[in-house]
């Protein structure tokens, strides 16, 4: 099986070994800050639905110049592993999807 590589501490690291602020990446990608900061910290609990994650993964990962399909299959092997073994409190994406059922 493929090691996973890329969690948030490694992008940081990887940034930080670069000398690239996260506010320039949140100026070249448009993608906010806030989002990056939790992508860096692997703060599951507050990251956007999976399409729109794996887009900011994407575009972090070519601010770095890190193949964006490895890290997406990387940081998303660990958002599913933390997925499957999270407290039992609902994610922000299940409460809205509860909402959006209940409609």
């Amino acid at each position: 099986m493929r090691q996973l590589r890329y969690n948030g501490e490694e992008l940081r690291r990887i940034r930080n070994s670069e000398g690239i602020e996260l506010t320039a990446i949140a100026e070249i990608t448009r993608i906010s800050k806030r989002y990056l900061e939790y992508i860096e910290g692997d703060n599951y609990s507050y990251l956007p639905a999976i399409p729109y994650l794996k887009g900011y993964l994407g575009q972090y990962a070519i601010c770095l110049k890190l193949d964006p399909d490895e890290v997406c299959i990387c940081y998303l092997g660990y958002f599913m592993e933390w997925l499957n073994h999270r407290p039992s409190e609902k994610s922000s994406l299940e409460q809205r999807e509860d909402v959006a059922m209940a409609r």
